[in-house]
């Protein structure tokens, strides 16, 4: 169950993760925007994440009610603690701060353009912040520490919680098989050809799935492939079993074979928020 506060900030996400069938219910929390309990490697564990958009998080460092208030209660109350940071920035010739403002064009595409942040803080100075808190913020008990991401925009922070919330899920002997050597058609993170590339928000979220993985997600997501995001999401989320089962994915030998009855109701049970 990943538990979201309703307030400003997280609390409008809450139907686009309910829209990928995530297990969600709106709590106050006291500390934290998204929490759940995971498998750890030695039991059971708590996780949470401080979501913030760029202009909050720069207001934040000015009043250090970050650093004095937040982040100590979140890494007293969860055993892992994220901070998640919704943008996309760059430094200019200048060294100045500048983030990316997406818009429409007048016919609908998808356009954006880079514009210097009226904050008096630069680029050097913001991400050696965030390189403190992640490295020099916490002394003991080095994994109570704060793991610090970025998110491009909103369906890119959904996605992203997905994602942890599966892995999370995982027993956690289960992700040692993440290290194993990958075959040469597999996308695998460690192939120079993935590195190449970006892999999209869509297929990073179903290689978390149950018995997915980077090499399954590639037929997973051409099965499920839409014009958008969302059409792909509900595509997903509306699948019955019979349509999982009768995916056809390759394996590490290049042979072909269907996902089965089995992996597709346990796919199909976890995307209810049954597993």
């Amino acid at each position: 169950m990943i538990y979201v506060d309703p307030r400003a900030g997280s609390g409008p996400l809450i139907p686009y993760l309910q829209q990928m069938r995530l297990p969600v219910r709106s709590k106050r929390m006291k500390f934290g925007d998204f929490a759940w309990t995971g498998n750890g490697p030695h039991g059971e564990v708590s996780v949470g994440i401080e979501y913030k958009k760029l202009d909050e998080l720069i207001g934040r460092v000015s009043d250090k009610t970050l650093v004095t208030h937040q982040l100590p209660g979140m890494l007293k109350r969860y055993k892992y603690s994220y901070l998640l940071i919704e943008a996309t920035i760059r430094p200019n010739k200048h060294s100045g701060l500048e983030k990316f403002k997406p818009f429409k064009s007048t016919n609908g595409k998808d356009l954006g353009m880079f514009l210097p942040t009226r904050a008096a803080i630069t680029y050097p100075m913001l991400q050696g912040y965030l390189f403190s808190l992640e490295h020099a913020y916490v002394k003991s008990h080095p994994e109570r520490r704060i793991r610090v991401r970025f998110s491009s925009g909103l369906p890119d922070t959904v996605g992203f919680i997905s994602a942890l919330y599966w892995w999370w899920q995982k027993p956690w002997p289960s992700h040692k098989s993440t290290f194993t050597l990958p075959a040469q058609e597999d996308n695998h993170p460690t192939n120079i050809g993935f590195m190449l590339g970006t892999p999209t928000v869509f297929r990073r979220m179903v290689s978390c799935l149950p018995s997915i993985g980077w090499a399954r997600s590639v037929a997973v997501a051409k099965a499920f492939r839409r014009a958008t995001l969302d059409k792909s999401l509900r595509a997903l989320s509306r699948a019955d079993i019979k349509a999982w089962s009768e995916i056809t994915t390759t394996d590490r030998k290049g042979n072909k074979r269907r996902i089965g009855v089995k992996t597709a109701k346990r796919i199909h049970k976890a995307l209810r928020g049954d597993e």
